[in-house]
């Protein structure tokens, strides 16, 4: 009779600990979706972010192109003057002149309608 006492109270102790630890889980969910739902709740009311990167499509893929050979151009040119001349009043000049051109280059070379 004495092992079946024992065995009950083993039992009854296991049973114990168990709802104890259910008790503490449901705790925990329930602090886990009261803070999921106060985020939720503080990040409806910020402003939404935008798409970072940069655009895509053929147009843009275009640009992106054309741009670059602008820049490619210019840079070349610029190493000719620095490289036929030692003159920092010319290369200096050169460097102004690429920057100014720029623009107006772009305008002539690029068709922009499309």
């Amino acid at each position: 009779m004495a092992a079946k006492g024992e065995r009950a109270r083993r039992r009854a102790l296991l049973e114990a600990e168990r709802a104890r630890a259910t008790r503490e889980r449901e705790l925990r969910e329930a602090r886990s979706r009261k803070r999921r739902t106060a985020l939720t709740r503080a990040r409806a009311k910020l402003p939404r972010r935008t798409r970072v990167g940069r655009p895509t499509g053929p147009r843009a893929r275009r640009r992106r192109v054309q741009t670059l050979s602008l820049i490619a151009l210019l840079v070349l040119a610029q190493g000719a003057v620095w490289l036929s001349t030692s003159d920092w009043l010319l290369r200096a000049g050169a460097l102004l002149l690429a920057v100014v051109a720029a623009p107006v280059l772009a305008t002539l070379l690029f068709d922009r309608r499309h």
